[in-house]
């Protein structure tokens, strides 16, 4: 239930800790990048996931109106 209240949609903090939630964020942004990842971008990613895999926390897009909502999200601004 934390997980919806506390979604984008809602605006609401998070209802994990900080540095938690700082991984999930950077996970989000690297996942959706437009542009294919650098070696350190990927190793970064591998190290976000194992972290937040021993958390028990994965995220998963089968949602498919949800992915485009993150992907959009994190789209740099276009000016």
């Amino acid at each position: 239930m934390a997980n919806v209240l506390t979604s984008e949609y809602f605006g609401l903090p998070s209802s994990l800790d900080k540095n938690t939630q700082d991984l999930l964020d950077e996970r989000l942004s690297l996942s959706f990048k437009p542009e294919p990842l650098a070696a350190e971008e990927r190793e970064r990613l591998t190290f976000i996931n194992q972290s937040l895999g021993e958390l028990g926390l994965s995220i998963s897009f089968r949602d498919p109106e949800y992915a485009d909502f993150e992907r959009e999200r994190h789209q740099e601004p276009r000016g």
